[in-house]
């Protein structure tokens, strides 16, 4: 059998940390500390946890906030954010090379905000670079 849930030793981990059991969660959520390893100090399940803290509203960091804290893509626009993870994302297929940047039509599309049908029609259709694609108007 598993770990206990948090509510059947609550008032063991409350005697034994001294403190309220929403406190000692989020002591463990300050110090950067995931889920699970506080499930594992704990010695509570993972999914008891997780459901005390959405009852408590405490709430673990994900990857991506521990990423952001680390100082990963503050610089970054969002189209550029976006294209950055779907290229970490995606197969890379076929590159196409703009403003000094080589993607994939589909990076390429998060980036601009133009649909990858719309890029690819340009390309293929109309035999457009993907310079002139980006920069293309309908209204020309």
């Amino acid at each position: 059998m598993g770990n206990p849930s948090i509510t059947q030793v609550r008032a063991a981990l409350e005697s034994e940390f001294g403190e309220p059991l929403p406190a000692i969660v989020a002591g463990f959520v300050d110090q950067g500390t995931t889920r699970k390893d506080c499930a594992g100090a704990l010695e509570v399940s993972v999914n008891s946890l997780r459901t005390f803290c959405r009852r408590e509203s405490i709430r673990f960091p994900t990857a991506n906030d521990r990423r952001r804290r680390s100082g990963y893509g503050f610089e970054e626009t969002e189209g550029e954010r976006r294209a950055n993870i779907s290229r970490s994302l995606r197969r890379r297929g076929k590159q196409y090379t703009a403003m000094g940047r080589t993607m994939s039509l589909t990076e390429w599309a998060d980036f601009s905000g133009i649909p990858r049908q719309t890029l690819q029609r340009r390309i293929g259709r109309m035999g457009l670079s993907m310079a002139q694609a980006l920069e293309y108007s309908a209204a020309r």
